[in-house]
């Protein structure tokens, strides 16, 4: 028995020294899920349950979730203790003091943190717009089941910035504890910057990478968006948006901001539910990242 427990062992071992960190046998990495935890585990910001396994399925507890956001945040400066819960040799004493101190915790009240208790997907939503202090970007449908109403605001700006997306029904399960892989699928696209903003400068962006992001929107409007939109008007819209960018490229003075208004405009003589329509292919077809490119393209009032 124990030779058979060794040769599984080193099996293990030889998979994670051949396809690195993030070799887990319950881990698809063909999906957006499995892709996130790969590129978390390989960054060594989450580790497996061992045994080369990593249990996509279970749930965090608010300190694990914590101790994760530290890691892919950076934050390493630990403030003052506030919860009278939070007792100096838990393992997640510290990290909890280095939440406080970046300003993302307050605690649940009455100076408690709930270190064990399990975190619930709006309060993941809650943390993150604490820490990245997004917009709300008119890309989004609320959803249809309970939203706490203190993590209203969180839910549907994490939802507008492609952070979290619904379910069929267009049901979001808000106070249902996050699982370890929802977790990795959130926080592993924050990774593309240290301490990412929702809204963008385009003075501050390479001249090469803001050309290379501007075009892969109109790549997206053009070949996919616009085809698939049936209203004219939204076309119409479109349209302007990728002429304003077209416009931009070819002459950076171009005053893409007034552009953007007037664009704007016309989206709000549309009916409701081609606006939903609308802003449905534009999420569909547009990474976070391109879309807050897009946000100051037609977006910006």
């Amino acid at each position: 028995m124990k030779k058979i427990v060794s040769t599984l062992i080193a099996f293990v071992l030889l998979m994670q020294m051949v396809f690195g960190a993030g070799f887990f046998f319950d881990v698809d990495e063909a999906t957006p899920q499995g892709e996130a935890i790969i590129k978390m585990a390989d960054r060594g910001i989450v580790d497996g349950i061992g045994g080369g396994y990593f249990n996509p399925e279970g749930k965090l507890t608010r300190s694990q979730f914590v101790k994760i956001v530290n890691n892919v945040f950076g934050y390493t400066q630990a403030g003052e203790n506030k919860f009278t819960d939070v007792k100096e040799g838990a393992w997640y004493y510290d990290h909890v003091r280095i939440g406080v101190e970046a300003g993302y915790i307050q605690g649940i009240g009455n100076g408690l943190f709930a270190p064990e208790d399990l975190v619930s997907r709006e309060q993941a939503c809650v943390i993150l717009n604490n820490i990245l202090k997004m917009e709300l970007l008119p890309y989004y449908k609320e959803p249809k089941d309970a939203v706490s109403s203190w993590a209203k605001e969180a839910v549907l700006k994490a939802i507008s910035n492609g952070l979290v997306s619904l379910e069929e029904g267009e049901r979001f399960r808000a106070q249902q504890p996050m699982t370890r892989a929802e977790a990795c699928e959130v926080l592993a696209k924050c990774l593309v910057d240290v301490d990412p903003v929702p809204k963008i400068d385009l003075n501050q962006i390479a001249e090469e990478d803001l050309n290379l992001r501007i075009n892969r929107v109109i790549s997206a409007m053009e070949n996919k968006v616009i085809p698939e939109l049936s209203n004219e008007k939204s076309k119409q819209i479109s349209r302007k948006i990728v002429e304003n960018m077209r416009l931009y490229l070819a002459d950076k003075n171009h005053d893409y901001k007034k552009a953007s208004e007037e664009t704007f405009a016309i989206y709000k003589t549309i009916p409701k539910n081609d606006r939903e329509i609308f802003k449905d292919k534009i999420q569909k077809y547009n990474t976070l990242e391109d879309l807050l490119i897009l946000y100051d393209f037609f977006f910006i009032v």
